[in-house]
């Protein structure tokens, strides 16, 4: 059974579609006239819609019709954040995708003296566009926040957070924000900031990411303790 394709709108009530979603809707996803889709705000309200009208023309056009009362989905029961020291664009493009699709809500992207990355800084325009292309592919209501780079000390004033060390303790519950990277560790010292350590050994920045954001997430959501009720030691 197909799926029917989700993309984002400012608002649902009134959706209007880029031109660029309405290519994508017509020449990739081969949308037709009377097949479903799916408009969200990004902000946790979506409908259904119907494609009334349909054009392949060269400019292309795309009319649709609601067909279901508009839902707006209830608030996780707290945000989780990733913070990453940026690693290089392809690296960090697929960091997003993955840390969107496992339900990531902030990701704030850190920069510092250290970090090795080099060269000018991505646009945010085109980072929003992978968050916002692997919000539609993983159906997500409400996206991520995509914060500015800042520095760490910037980020430990406004939020509390815990970073991810080799040597770090336990991850628990009451973490809210980790933050990973870069590889060769972080240079200045935070000691009043808590350490946890992740799975495995020394992680590539972007595995370290998706992987903090994975745990905090399945933590929230009990997807742990599920597992260890199916599976008692």
């Amino acid at each position: 059974m197909k799926t029917a394709p989700w993309s984002y709108v400012d608002d649902v009530s009134d959706p209007h579609l880029s031109s660029d979603d309405v290519h994508h809707l017509v020449n990739v996803k081969r949308v037709s006239e009377g097949e479903a889709l799916v408009l969200s705000d990004g902000r946790g309200s979506w409908a259904e819609f119907i494609a009334s009208k349909v054009s392949k023309a060269r400019n292309g056009g795309l009319s649709l019709e609601r067909q279901s009362e508009i839902v707006l989905d209830p608030l996780p029961k707290y945000p989780v954040g990733v913070a990453l020291f940026m690693p290089k664009l392809d690296r960090l493009s697929w960091a997003l995708q993955k840390m969107c699709e496992v339900g990531v809500d902030e990701i704030h992207l850190l920069s510092e003296a250290f970090d090795r990355r080099g060269g000018k800084p991505p646009s945010m325009d085109r980072l929003l566009r992978v968050v916002r292309e692997a919000g539609a592919q993983s159906r997500r209501s409400r996206l991520p926040l995509l914060s500015e780079m800042g520095s760490l000390a910037e980020l430990i004033i406004r939020k509390e957070v815990a970073l991810c060390d080799i040597n770090g303790g336990p991850l628990r519950s009451s973490h809210r924000t980790l933050v990973v990277g870069p590889e060769a560790g972080i240079k200045s010292t935070h000691t009043f900031c808590e350490v946890v350590k992740l799975p495995g050994g020394v992680l590539r920045t972007e595995t370290a990411a998706v992987v903090s954001g994975a745990l905090m997430v399945s933590l929230r959501e009990n997807l742990l303790g599920e597992i260890d009720r199916a599976w008692p030691s």
